[in-house]
């Protein structure tokens, strides 16, 4: 194994940072879009079955959703986990510029500087 083969498993290149940010930010809209679409569709069919448990003469509790309360904390739990997810991938990608820009600002020589 050569040297220059061994460094650059050890170093990630800047270019297959960039492609795993990338990457990553894809999944996260995919995840976002799935959870969202998850959310609503519950929202719909609950506040749907909610209307028509109260349509009829009285309350009909058979109307309602199968295990609702279940399905409302899956449906909240889920909706802040992936705010949380967002959170910290905002965080993390602003860390990462910081650090990237300090490298790249000590690695600039100034003129008449010797490194």
């Amino acid at each position: 194994m050569s040297n220059s083969t061994h460094r650059s498993a050890a170093q990630p290149t800047l270019e297959s940072t960039r492609s795993l940010r990338l990457w990553m930010s894809v999944l996260l809209v995919a995840v976002n879009i799935a959870v969202g679409a998850f959310y609503g569709l519950w929202a719909v069919a609950d506040e749907w079955a909610v209307d028509r448990s109260e349509a009829t003469h009285g309350f009909d509790p058979s109307m309602l959703l199968p295990n609702s309360v279940g399905l409302w904390i899956v449906a909240n739990a889920s909706l802040v986990l992936l705010i949380g997810l967002d959170v910290a991938w905002i965080c993390l990608t602003l860390k990462l510029r910081t650090v990237r820009s300090a490298a790249r600002a000590q690695r600039v020589v100034r003129p008449g500087e010797q490194h």
